[in-house]
């Protein structure tokens, strides 16, 4: 019986009860919904993250491997370098040896054809062009006195030492492979003179 005697209220309950069930049916339906959306919110953050840490990884090894091969070409365009820059100061080291050794070479040739033409030779008119240099030095003078003249002011200091351009002369002599040494100039040229005097 119902609280007021009335058979009706059994009925009343039940229907109210079933209305209160499927309530809460929808709830647990909703609940459950609610946590599987936010597991899988979840499990697609967890993959963005995974993803971006991936990107990361991946951006860093990029960034690795251009730095090595950066460091790589570094190190073969120091070593390019290094070796063009020994080979250019070989090769200049060679010219100037090689420079070194034609201009000693051709010193060496000059020298010997000097010895040559020093030995091989003959100049017909010496007396001529040495009349004609005493000429030009003191042309109001013989040959003879001219001569004199040249020989005393110019290679001797007295009559039987070299003034200083009498040994340079020799000096020059002997550079060129003639006999110039100045002891024997000096006394032929002292010789010449007391030659002269008598």
């Amino acid at each position: 019986m119902s609280p007021t005697g009335s058979a009706s209220w059994w009925p009343w309950k039940s229907s109210k009860l079933d209305l209160m069930e499927r309530h809460l049916d929808d709830m647990k339906k909703h609940m459950e919904e609610v946590k599987a959306n936010k597991d899988k919110l979840i499990a697609d953050k967890d993959k963005l993250i995974a993803d971006k840490d991936k990107l990361i990884a991946d951006k860093d090894k990029l960034i690795a491997d251009k730095d090595a091969q950066l460091e790589e070409l570094r190190a073969d365009k120091d070593a390019q370098l290094k070796e063009l820059k020994a080979d250019k100061d070989a090769q200049i080291e060679d010219l100037r040896a090689d420079k070194e050794r034609l201009y000693d070479e051709l010193q060496l040739q000059k020298m010997e054809t000097l010895r040559e033409l020093s030995r091989v030779k003959v100049v017909a008119n010496n007396r001529a062009l040495i009349q004609i240099a005493v000429a030009r030095y003191s042309s109001k003078s013989s040959f003879t006195q001219g001569l004199e003249k040249f020989v005393n002011e110019h290679l001797l200091t007295d009559t039987k030492i070299l003034s200083e351009y009498g040994r340079e002369v020799c000096k020059k002599l002997r550079d060129f492979g003639f006999p110039g040494k100045e002891e024997s100039v000096a006394k032929e040229l002292a010789d010449l003179m007391s030659a002269r005097i008598k």
